[in-house]
């Protein structure tokens, strides 16, 4: 796991992609990764996490030369986020 620190500071990490189709590889192993990293898949192409992203994140979605296909939003909060809250082990 890539991430460190696991002090949730209230702020969401969303992150909304738009991969196209012929880059279909790259976004199934992004989605693994995002996976493994412990983000939360609010729907297919928007995934949540609570905790601050380190550099190595921001490294792998280098790598993979998204460039605007990848957003991150940071967020105070989510609108009826209980199932979020729940799977983070947040009350």
């Amino acid at each position: 796991e890539l991430s460190e620190q696991k002090r949730w500071d209230g702020k969401w990490r969303i992150l909304i992609f738009d991969i196209p189709e012929k880059m279909r590889g790259k976004r199934d192993l992004f989605r693994k990764e995002l996976r493994e990293f412990g983000f939360y898949p609010l729907q297919k192409s928007v995934w949540v996490y609570p905790y601050y992203l380190p550099q190595d994140f921001f490294d792998l979605w280098e790598d993979m030369k998204f460039g605007q296909q990848v957003v991150l939003v940071e967020a105070n909060s989510i609108k009826e986020d209980y199932e979020i809250r729940n799977f983070f082990g947040f009350r």
